[in-house]
């Protein structure tokens, strides 16, 4: 990571892939549920300097700058992914109430029936046999 920034909220991302999100109005959700809060960023100088003195130590090459334009077709192709997903979901929805919508109106009685009256519940009664 050769430019870590903090944003608002707390989380650290690569500068280029903030400034990609906000340029193309995409609001980032994290695996936890958590957006993140993009508008302002400080330098992450903690840790771009810990990453530099690992790479020193270790005898790594230190991390390259990743052309913008590259990050930007990133952030398209994640924002088209998760594009389909909803797509998808939102597909299986309507999917759903086409099955709704093709019950019979003897079905719909019946379902009515079962939640206006559960089923009665029978217990068994256990007997000895010599």
């Amino acid at each position: 990571m050769k430019d870590p920034v903090i944003v608002a909220s707390g989380q650290t991302f690569k500068r280029n892939y903030v400034h990609a999100c906000k340029k193309l109005g995409f609001t980032l959700i994290l695996s936890e549920g958590s957006k993140p809060i993009l508008f302002t960023i400080i330098p992450n100088i903690t840790f771009k300097s810990t990453i530099l003195n690992w790479c020193n130590n270790s005898g790594v090459e230190r991390p390259k700058s990743m052309e913008y334009a590259s990050t930007k077709k990133h952030v398209c192709a994640l924002m088209m992914s998760l594009e389909e997903k909803s797509q998808g979901e939102h597909n299986k929805k309507e999917e759903e109430d086409e099955k709704d919508a093709k019950l019979g109106a003897f079905e719909k009685e019946l379902l009515e029936g079962v939640v206006e009256k559960p089923p009665i519940k029978f217990s068994h009664t256990k007997t000895k046999v010599n």
